[in-house]
């Protein structure tokens, strides 16, 4: 065997292990997030949300702050996944058909809106 043999392997091993545990950890902290990002079509980011924590407010704002920088542009379309399916862009029509929230702010016009399905608060008022 060559001389440090042992040393390499267990470095190995250990970054292998580190890598592993990042990898699972992920969807772990999605979980605990209550949201995950599906990904994204031009400038609108996709999010999927928790089906027991769509109607949280602290659930959106936490996502919004998350995924749009502070004074930028950003647009964001929330929606459920009851059916369990994968997450891809283009969603897939199950996804799709759950649609939970909007949030935009324009940098260029100086407005931000968020807007919830009239499907989770029909009582908004300013529902879509």
């Amino acid at each position: 065997m060559p001389p440090f043999y042992n040393a390499r392997m267990e470095l190995l091993a250990r970054i292998t292990a580190a890598l592993a545990l990042g990898v699972m950890a992920m969807p772990l902290q999605a979980e605990e997030r209550g949201w995950q990002r599906a990904g994204a079509l031009g400038m609108m980011q996709l999010v999927v949300v928790d089906v027991a924590r769509a109607r949280d407010e602290a659930l959106y704002r936490d996502a919004i702050e998350s995924l749009c920088p502070s004074q930028g542009t950003c647009f964001l379309r929330f929606f459920t996944n009851s059916s369990g399916a994968a997450l891809a862009v283009p969603l897939p029509d199950a996804i799709a058909s759950e649609p939970a929230a909007i949030y935009s702010r324009s940098s260029k016009r100086g407005n931000e809106v968020f807007q919830w399905s009239c499907r989770l608060a029909p009582a908004a008022g300013n529902c879509f």
